[in-house]
């Protein structure tokens, strides 16, 4: 419901009030329904003793329960959803057509005499028996206490669990996973045990208790279990979570915390039948349990940051998305978004109304790009909405790019491109509702308006005028390109080629390299081979990470080397120092050269009196200084002190923090998203808007 009007008025010729069948059809006004954690009322039936559904874990009712990942078509009635199987029996009828009761028009409404049933096997797919639930849950406890891995479905797909105090099998599901340093979520039996193991505020209390039922980043207490450094062991900060279904609460037992990680191996979709999770798990899972019901599309867990200026996204999916926001105005045309590569998501804009999907993920995987492409004709079709313009990101190697081109090609639709950073900024200011303002947009790496890749920006956004790109920083080489990015000790090679200074000067930090490749890639370096150039301010930070040992060898996830070196910041030992830096006025925008700070570190880190977790600090604290030089040129040149930060750099609560502190000390005014991520799941809405404004103009 998006508002609610009331008028009163003497009814005429009405007698009662009636819920009819939909009918097929196209809808002038669709809804696409969230998931949501089971409610109170559906957990009481649940724990009690005796009752029809007494321990039925598929209970739900219209408060709570699956939505989005069991409709198949519209209109949202049962014969559309994954329920359809599933007649009916008298009781669940007889609550279906009580307009008094809860169940009232209740599409998924079951019960242990007609709904879903649990399914119980061993890795070879051989079923074992069970009598009750309760006697299940008991089985499947008892597996769990004695170290197995169980692949477990939840409503919107498969996770891998395993107990969280059990150090041997959590190397075992890393090993098995090929998921050596990733962190790894951890599902609590209760706000008590979760409130054991990590500092929760009463806002993180509220969400995970919530309907949402999200998970939240947290950071550890003091008394943390021996098993931290393998739950995450580049972070003093853990991912919590409560059970959202009673399925899941049947896994506990007498265990408090349980290890809850998706179900997926290396790079592959989330798998969400049974004949997926034996193809893909059989290798990880001991066991598996899953709902005989199927899963008409696979739903991440949302993901929440705690921070000092509250719970902020990560990642929208079950429970929130798919999201629908109202643009100021009516659009022009029908226009669909494709994103970008990364954390994709995807948005509709209809009318007044923008849809934005849940988290595709990463669209690198063939299996997840087929699973965008399906997920995308399914939004529309569901919508009814036929688009009449296609927006993509400018760059020609996304596979969202291709697929657009390929989309618009197939129903001989217009394409237009939007830069990346551009797109960031726009959906920022959107969300803070702004329209004129300064943007700040750092993050790994995205094509630029001059064809080269871009990362740590600054925009003017007037009213009524195009976006102006006010600053960047000097470029970092990437010797081998996106390898750079996957072994960022080559960012330190391309930064010694260009100052001058052989590698081998630094024969620590490349210990574990190949000699041989060190050198031709040095030597590309000055032929320009393969070395593209990018002022990237993710890339600035994998480097700062090398070179003071955070990181060594390939990442092994995103932003890795990113989260090693914030972690040492927050263990610093003083007040930070600032690093030099060079600033350089090229007609009307501000290019800041980090050279002088990497040298500094360089210097300082073969020191005697070195200190990483001091001089990580010190870096944080310069990269805001940074930040608060762009923005005050900003300031100078259109009179604004409004700042919107945006780009998954800005997941840095380190960073965060010091640029807020500066800021507000020099008048400037600091907008950070709370409703949509910061990170590239943003870049779709901002795509959309950027669109509007431009066939506009």
């Amino acid at each position: 419901m998006e508002k609610e009007e009331i008028e009163w008025g003497i009814p005429h010729n009405l007698k009662k009030l009636e819920i009819i069948e939909s009918t097929l059809g196209e809808s002038s006004s669709p809804s696409i329904p969230a998931d949501l954690a089971t409610c109170p009322q559906c957990w009481e039936e649940f724990n009690a003793s005796d009752g029809p559904r007494s321990h039925y874990p598929f209970l739900s009712c219209t408060l709570c329960g699956p939505r989005f990942s069991v409709f198949l078509k519209s209109p949202y009635d049962r014969l559309n959803t994954t329920f359809a199987g599933y007649r009916p029996c008298a009781f669940c009828r007889s609550e279906y057509e009580d307009s008094k009761n809860r169940r009232f028009h209740a599409q998924t409404v079951a019960c242990p005499a007609c709904g879903p049933r649990a399914v119980f096997t061993n890795s070879k797919g051989e079923e074992l028996s069970y009598f009750s639930y309760q006697e299940l849950g008991r089985q499947v406890a008892l597996k769990l206490s004695q170290g197995a891995i169980m692949a477990f479905q939840s409503s919107g797909g498969f996770a891998l669990v395993c107990d969280a105090s059990n150090g041997e099998a959590i190397r075992t599901l890393r090993a098995r996973k090929k998921r050596p340093h990733r962190p790894l979520a951890v599902m609590g039996k209760n706000l008590q045990e979760l409130s054991r193991w990590v500092r929760l505020s009463p806002e993180s209390e509220a969400n995970l208790t919530s309907q949402v039922s999200p998970i939240v980043v947290a950071p550890c207490l003091g008394e943390f279990p021996l098993t931290r450094r393998e739950l995450n062991p580049d972070s003093l900060t853990l991912g919590v979570m409560l059970p959202s279904t009673p399925f899941q609460a049947l896994l506990f037992g007498n265990l408090t915390h349980l290890v809850y990680t998706s179900g997926n191996s290396q790079g592959v979709p989330l798998a969400c039948s049974p004949e997926e999770a034996f193809q893909n798990l059989s290798g990880v899972a001991d066991y598996f349990l899953y709902c005989d019901r199927p899963i008409a599309r696979p739903i991440d867990d949302s993901v929440l940051l705690q921070s000092e200026r509250g719970n902020r996204p990560w990642r929208l999916a079950r429970g929130v998305a798919p999201s629908k926001v109202l643009a100021p105005k009516p659009f022009r045309k029908k226009i669909l978004a494709l994103g970008a590569d990364l954390k994709n998501t995807f948005s509709l804009a209809s009318n007044q109304a923008i849809w934005t999907s849940p988290h595709q993920g990463d669209l690198e995987n063939l299996k997840t790009l087929d699973y965008f492409k399906k997920n995308t004709l399914t939004f529309l079709d569901y919508l009814g909405v036929s688009p009449e313009l296609v927006v993509v990101d400018r760059h020609r190697g996304y596979h969202s790019h291709q697929w657009g081109r390929e989309l618009a090609q197939a129903r001989n639709l217009p394409v237009l491109e939007i830069g990346h950073h551009r797109a960031h900024a726009r959906a920022a200011a959107f969300e803070a509702n702004w329209d004129e303002c300064l943007n700040l947009v750092y993050d790994g790496t995205g094509l630029g308006d001059d064809g080269t890749l871009w990362g740590g920006e600054l925009f003017l956004q007037r009213k009524s005028l195009p976006m102006e790109h006010l600053g960047s920083l000097t470029p970092l080489a990437l010797p081998g390109g996106e390898q750079a990015i996957l072994n960022p000790i080559r960012i330190l090679l391309g930064h010694l080629k260009r100052q001058g200074v052989h590698w081998k000067h630094y024969p620590l930090a490349f210990v574990n390299e190949d000699a041989q490749q060190m050198d031709l890639l040095f030597e590309n370096c000055d032929k320009g081979i393969n070395t593209p150039l990018t002022s990237s301010m993710g890339r600035l930070f994998d480097l700062a990470s090398v070179i003071l040992g955070a990181q060594s060898g390939k990442v092994s996830y995103e932003a890795q080397a990113a989260i090693r070196l914030e972690t040492l910041a927050g263990q610093a030992t003083r007040a930070p120092r600032a690093l030099p830096f060079k600033k350089e006025v090229r007609g009307k925008k501000i290019i800041l050269n980090s050279t002088p700070m990497i040298d500094a570190l360089l210097e300082q880190s073969h020191g005697k009196n070195f200190c990483a977790k001091n001089l990580s600090l010190d870096f944080h604290f310069t990269i805001a200084q940074m930040a608060l030089e762009q923005c005050l040129w900003g300031r100078e040149q259109s009179g604004l002190e409004r700042v919107t930060l945006s780009g998954g750099v800005f997941c840095n609560e380190v960073l965060v923090r010091l640029v807020f502190q500066l800021f507000s000390h020099h008048g400037l005014e600091v907008f950070l998203p709370q409703r949509y991520p910061v990170n590239d799941a943003s870049t779709a809405l901002g795509q959309v808007l950027l669109a509007e404004e431009l066939d506009h103009a």
